[in-house]
């Protein structure tokens, strides 16, 4: 693969000034980013509609009405589901959860509904979905049962509920890049104004932490400070809970050293290839379990699917023949798992350069799947530009979407087109040639103990907070 090289700045001995300049940053805003005990979480009460919330919580535990946790098979809708179930379990024992299979569909839908209304279920409260389910929660207000909404996506249509707690549907929360869980959690120090002093108060705070980098929200304002609080508290406390532990060791990891990129690379995808294989309701059992030896067959389970995930995935890539002729990768794949159609599809960006769609079979004549962009590409206009032929929704570097299959070859067309006009539109004539930012160039020296020093101060690592790069030229790799 082919690169261009920006190298940023002149090497100086000041490392941290030179970030600071690559962040655009004050000194003032610089030092308050390094500050992280000093920076603020913000108030869970800023949140839309969470007042209303918590009263029709209230009522409900005081009315001893059954809740069921509705999440979704993601890791942040696994976490979120994982920690309303412990927050709201101190409060009432009716308490319960469902989280749908992939093949069910994204979030809440008539089936959940219908299997609160066999259970008896008076209030359902969403977790990391239902911004969207505004059909599904009148079908269960049909059935008496009311819905309490908490999520962290984007509104694309009118309101579901007047209880819709998401800091995307006004500009009152001044932060908006939190995940579900991060919603949740906020929700539940409201609804239990001690919880940070209860026992069960580091395990959701890690639990939020996975949550968090799992989701890619930004490790800027209150995520950073958070996930490095919760951070310390992974690796200071010998026991967290028997999910947790176990999940931690089945991973290799030691505790005392973790970092929020052990996270991201060995926690979250392991919680992930849960719903993308077979049933993410393994890993809420696996963070519920007070049993050990339960927890630690759930953990066995969790990593031997992220390695069969993996597996699959490498085969895919190797194996998938590719015409490279075309601007744009569309296929349909009905020989791997659904779940991996995302994850596949952005490992043949990475290998093809290109923007690519995978797509699979479904039994009423449609297909489904997801969307990987390349570079600043916005893939998401292909769906929202077409929503003639086709449904579904995302962000800019990735999406998913469905169609019937008698549209394919126009949808395919029209992708073709939009890239292709994207290319010639695009002001940076290299626009398809990726670039390797450059902090600065360094020589030997400077690869040292004060220098790593520096770049740990900038921990936690993540979206919008990537680790600094370096160079050096003219060197022979010997080991």
């Amino acid at each position: 693969m082919e690169y261009q090289w920006n190298i940023q700045y002149e090497y100086n001995n000041n490392i941290l000034e030179l970030i600071r300049k690559s962040k655009n940053m004050t000194k003032k805003e610089f030092d308050q980013f390094l500050d992280i005990k000093s920076s603020k979480f913000r108030n869970p009460n800023l949140l839309p509609n969470i007042e209303k919330a918590v009263e029709r919580t209230k009522q409900a535990i005081k009315n001893k009405e059954k809740i069921m946790i509705a999440g979704d098979y993601d890791c942040d809708g696994v976490t979120s589901t994982s920690i309303m179930v412990l927050g709201l379990s101190t409060l009432t024992p009716y308490v319960s959860w469902t989280i749908p299979l992939r093949s069910d569909g994204y979030g809440l839908s008539n089936k959940i509904v219908d299997k609160a209304i066999e259970d008896n279920i008076d209030l359902i409260i969403t977790v990391d979905n239902g911004i969207s389910a505004k059909s599904v929660i009148e079908y269960a207000n049909q059935n008496n049962i009311d819905v309490i909404v908490t999520d962290h996506h984007q509104l694309l249509q009118e309101l579901p509920t007047d209880i819709c707690v998401d800091p995307c549907i006004t500009k009152d929360y001044p932060f908006q890049s939190i995940c579900g869980c991060m919603v949740a959690y906020k929700f539940l120090r409201m609804l239990i104004p001690d919880l940070h002093k209860q026992k069960i108060h580091d395990e959701i705070a890690v639990l939020t932490a996975f949550g968090t980098i799992g989701d890619m929200m930004l490790l800027i304002d209150e995520n950073r400070k958070f996930v490095s609080k919760a951070l310390s508290i992974l690796n200071k406390k010998e026991h967290i809970s028997y999910g947790i532990d176990a999940l931690v060791n089945h991973t290799k990891l030691k505790k005392g050293n973790i970092t929020s990129s052990d996270i991201a690379f060995y926690i979250s995808p392991s919680i992930n290839a849960l719903g993308r294989l077979e049933d993410a309701s393994v890993g809420v059992q696996l963070f519920l379990s007070d049993d050990e030896v339960l927890a630690n067959t759930l953990a066995e389970k969790t990593i031997h699917l992220n390695n069969k995930r993996k597996t699959i995935q490498q085969e895919v890539v190797n194996d998938i023949k590719i015409n490279e002729e075309e601007p744009f990768i569309i296929k349909v794949l009905d020989n791997i798992p659904a779940g991996l159609l995302g994850v596949v599809a952005g490992k043949f960006v990475t290998k093809y350069q290109k923007p690519c769609f995978l797509l699979h079979s479904n039994k009423n004549n449609t297909l489904s799947g997801s969307g990987r962009s390349y570079l600043d590409y916005d893939i998401s206009k292909c769906i929202s530009e077409n929503f003639d032929i086709c449904n579904g929704g995302g962000h800019k570097a990735s999406c998913g979407l469905s169609l019937n299959k008698d549209n394919f070859n126009e949808f395919k067309k029209r992708c073709y087109a939009n890239y292709n006009n994207w290319l010639k539109t695009s002001s940076d004539g290299n626009k398809t040639t990726p670039t390797l930012q450059f902090l600065c160039e360094l020589d030997g020296s400077a690869i040292n103990d004060h220098t790593m020093s520096y770049i740990k101060q900038l921990e936690p690592f993540g979206t919008g907070n990537s680790v600094p790069q370096f160079c050096m030229k003219d060197v022979r790799v010997v080991d």
